[in-house]
């Protein structure tokens, strides 16, 4: 309820895509999520998830779609994480690539230096500019990488940005720069069964964008909300005690069913978000194991139930062909 309140007053400020409410609102930054499951199911052993194969869904392709959405995080003002499905809840991780911080700290700290509106967008610009190059640049793994992005912000604004503002965003991007050439390298080498908790990466997904949005203030004092879309690479053969999801499913009689065994196996649950989380998939029934179109629709039916327990309503379960990078 209350992510629908923001969203039904939001407003855009100038220039800075960081939505604001009426009086006493929250500010709102977009947040895209990407989860990857490379677990055994979903690699296809033909070259699905190998380097040779271009095609949209192969792992070198992933590479560089999440490159491109990396490269205009910063001009479309969306936050970016990313996280492998790993084999159990407690080893999920979440990892900040572009943290929501930063484009509050451009935001305020620009505007606080220049009222001018044409520096103000030059030197958004120029960040934008900056952030480009980090991201191919070798510089992010040297301890001058802040002061040097720095010195290149403060002459981006026309010496109007201060010292200290320049030297903080300077230290974001830095950081957000190395964290994502890391993934980046990441998805470079050959993959490995990394297993299949879908739901355990979904829940610590949702805890660490609660955990995140209760530290973060507007310079005004003001909580800041994140609109939180998760777009999650896998063919949910989610690995339950008993087996793989649809080997659970399969004694089950119809979808109505499978709805009832998923809503029921999370009684216990408690939510972690309060928000509105958007969640894509890609890859859904995309299996190297053939599924039959009736268990197909008992385990989308069970994934559709079961995200609900978690507050995700806003769902869209789409077989394999996304290009991350055009999202």
């Amino acid at each position: 309820m209350r992510r629908l309140l923001v969203l039904l007053l939001v407003t855009s400020l100038t220039g800075c895509g960081i939505n604001v409410g009426g009086n006493g609102s929250r500010s709102a930054i977009n947040t895209d999520i990407f989860l990857l499951d490379i677990s055994g199911s979903s690699i296809n052993g033909a070259g699905s998830f190998n380097s040779e194969d271009h095609s949209t869904s192969s792992l070198a392709s992933r590479q560089v779609q999440i490159r491109s959405k990396l490269s205009r995080a910063i001009s479309e003002n969306t936050a970016i994480y990313f996280g492998f499905v790993m084999k159990s809840y407690g080893e999920q991780e979440l990892r900040s690539l572009v943290a929501p911080k930063l484009f509050l700290d451009i935001k305020y700290f620009v505007d606080e230096d220049m009222n001018n509106e044409v520096r103000r967008k030059d030197t958004r610009e120029g960040i934008s500019e900056i952030w480009l190059k980090l991201l191919n640049s070798s510089d992010v793994n040297t301890s001058t990488c802040a002061s040097n992005v720095a010195s290149q912000l403060v002459n981006k604004s026309g010496g109007k940005l201060s010292n200290s503002h320049a030297n903080s965003i300077g230290s974001q991007l830095c950081s957000s720069a190395k964290n994502s050439q890391d993934v980046i390298t990441q998805l470079q080498e050959n993959p490995k069964n990394l297993g299949s908790d879908i739901q355990g990466a979904i829940d610590r997904t949702l805890e660490k964008i609660s955990s995140e949005e209760r530290r973060l203030f507007a310079p005004d004092g003001k909580a800041v909300t994140l609109n939180p879309r998760i777009i999650l690479v896998s063919d949910l053969m989610q690995k339950m005690q008993s087996g793989y999801l649809p080997e659970a499913i399969k004694p089950l009689k119809d979808k109505n069913a499978a709805c009832t065994f998923a809503t029921e196996s999370a009684a216990s649950h408690n939510l972690t978000y309060d928000g509105s989380p958007i969640l894509i998939s890609d890859g859904f029934g995309g299996t190297s194991n053939n599924i039959v179109e009736s268990e197909r629709d008992k385990l989308k039916e069970y994934w559709s139930c079961w995200l609900k327990t978690r507050g995700i309503f806003d769902i869209d379960l789409g077989a394999r062909g996304i290009d991350l990078g055009n999202l």
